[in-house]
């Protein structure tokens, strides 16, 4: 005979059990999911280009230990990824610049055309790491 005192209100089929144990199994796994993904994204704030940017050459002969024909240059670079404009810069006086990118493979350019002329050339940004380059417009002097 069944006793009334030996059954548990609290008793719980074994199916529903294991459907409830998958649930929250299941809602932790997404809020795992959630936190992770979080954390793997890209910072753009601890990546890019910087250097400077050169002029030159500035006079027609250069001797051995004398004055350098090369000067610092205030330019406006287009950076590109493939075809699309990135973005555009300008180096300071000095001829330095930074900019912050994702990590990637980017493709220097002048912003204008004639002289100085900047043959283009591509530059690969690497995660949590600045790139640092020289840009050489050249002058045509010759």
């Amino acid at each position: 005979m069944n006793n009334k005192a030996d059954e548990r209100p609290t008793d719980v089929k074994p199916r529903a059990l294991s459907l409830i144990n998958r649930g929250v199994g299941g809602m932790m796994l997404l809020a795992l999911f959630v936190a992770c993904a979080g954390s793997t994204t890209i910072s753009t704030t601890d990546s890019g280009i910087q250097g400077n940017v050169s002029y030159g050459p500035t006079c027609p002969v250069q001797r051995v230990g004398g004055p350098s024909c090369r000067r610092p240059y205030s330019a406006e670079i287009i950076i590109r990824q493939g075809d699309r404009i990135v973005t555009n810069i300008r180096s300071g006086a000095n001829g330095s610049f930074r900019v912050t990118l994702p990590p990637g493979t980017y493709t220097i350019a002048s912003a204008k055309t004639g002289l100085p002329t900047l043959a283009p050339f591509d530059v690969a940004v690497r995660p949590h790491a600045f790139t640092t380059i020289t840009v050489m417009f050249d002058s045509g002097v010759r």
